[in-house]
């Protein structure tokens, strides 16, 4: 197992050189299929060995057997990566509800060691929730079909009656009803058994993920292209299967549906991470206990700037509104603040000062923000010398590390910053 520390040099030593290959040969790949900016991979060839840099991504992948795990910035300090990461990661990623993944993973991560791999720590909580829920049973339901049969059963479909009357009067169509295990919940959950068991490392949790297998004898084995994950739902009868399901589903979503093409299958589950560490904020901003409305990323938060051909449009990540009124706009950016550094300090990037410039002056906000996983320096704060709004730019840290730490103090934290955010911003528009 390799093991690859984010936006850092990595050397490959160990690696045979098949696997780097093939890691560039997909890089293009993985950009498409993640929506990234740059493609994932920067190789760097030297005279005797190869340094990779991963960017903007983060999770595990497998190439000719050779598993190679991907480590979000935030959780390796200093290139030295804790032993416990796989849990922390988990954490933030439950937390960020990617895909709907609100999985506590914590009794499994417990039980698992520093050998385990990130699949090997999914597909063991996968088998411990689906060997729980099938305690009471596999999951059954009433299934109707349309048959040709020679004894009468069922209800006699009397549209089909002609012409199988006059072409074989020996057999009609009956609609019969039958209370069955393969129905479409069942077949997921087979298939992540399978699945799961192909990409597990540890022998307990694919021996366990065989037996949970062989416990769907009736149900047909599917291809993943038949999955519909976005349209399965359980009934209440079935509800003790949802923590099972939802990790199945995200395992089609990541693993299957959004990297199989018609020519290449990406091996292994990356993720964005710029868009994890949005989904981050999102959350954490839902979640903080505030007096004013918050609206996330979504279509909602569209707004025409410019009118022309075409019009240009903007779409902030974070609003918060009072009573029809914005009171502050916040863009989440998984970066450093910056390199341009004067005498006054460390700045953000240009482009993103002028882009929350842009969004105080679309949406009439007297306060902006810059949003960021980590700050070498303490919040920093801009007034604009010229007139309309914004009149103030504030950059703010939200580290996933705070949130791992303790979720109360974190969420009092960033709580007491967004109201001072807000009440300076009233105070600077007073003395204008």
């Amino acid at each position: 197992m390799v093991l690859l520390a984010e936006y850092t040099s990595n050397d490959m030593d160990g690696v045979s050189r098949n696997v780097i290959e093939r890691l560039q040969e997909l890089n293009q790949e993985w950009k498409q299929a993640l929506d990234l900016r740059k493609p994932p991979f920067q190789f760097i060839q030297g005279r005797s060995k190869t340094t990779v840099i991963p960017r903007g991504v983060c999770g595990q992948i497998e190439i000719n057997n050779q598993i190679i795990e991907i480590v979000p910035k935030y959780l390796a300090n200093e290139n030295e990566i804790p032993s416990d990461w796989r849990d922390k990661f988990l954490r933030v990623l439950s937390f960020s509800g990617i895909s709907e993944f609100r999985v506590d993973f914590a009794e499994t991560i417990r039980g698992g060691t520093s050998e385990s791999s990130l699949m090997d720590v999914l597909a063991t909580a996968y088998a411990d929730r689906l060997s729980e829920a099938l305690a009471q049973g596999a999951p059954a339901a009433y299934s109707e079909s349309e048959e040709r049969l020679s004894n009468a059963r069922g209800r006699l479909i009397t549209k089909k009656l002609y012409p199988q009357l006059l072409q074989k009067p020996s057999e009609l169509w009956f609609r019969t009803t039958e209370y069955t295990n393969d129905i479409p919940i069942s077949r997921v959950l087979k298939w992540a058994c399978h699945r799961f068991s192909e990409l597990a490392t540890d022998t307990r949790t694919i021996n366990l993920l065989y037996d949970l297998e062989q416990q769907f004898p009736e149900v047909d084995s599917i291809e993943v292209p038949e999955l519909r994950p976005g349209q399965l739902s359980l009934s209440s009868q079935h509800r003790r299967f949802d923590e099972a399901l939802t990790i199945a589903q995200w395992l089609i979503e990541h693993l299957e549906a959004a990297y199989a093409g018609e020519e290449v299958t990406l091996p292994g589950i990356l993720f964005n991470t710029e868009k994890m560490f949005e989904g981050f904020v999102d959350a954490t901003l839902d979640t903080v206990d505030l007096p004013w409305d918050y609206t996330g990323d979504d279509a909602k938060t569209y707004q025409q700037l410019a009118s022309g051909s075409p019009p240009q449009s903007i779409n902030p990540d974070h609003i918060f509104e009072c009573d029809g009124q914005i009171l502050l706009v916040l863009d989440s950016k998984y970066t450093t603040m910056g390199s341009k550094i004067d005498t006054h300090g460390e700045k953000p990037e240009r482009s993103y000062f002028y882009q929350v410039l842009a969004y105080g002056k679309g949406y009439q906000s007297d306060v902006v923000g810059l949003v960021y996983p980590k700050l070498h320096t303490e919040s920093k704060r801009w007034e604009l010398e010229t007139p309309g709004n914004p009149l103030t730019v504030y950059v703010l840290e939200l580290d996933p590390m705070e949130f791992l730490a303790g979720q109360d103090e974190f969420f009092e934290s960033i709580r007491d910053c967004l109201i001072d955010l807000v009440e300076e911003g009233r105070e600077t528009k007073s003395d204008a």
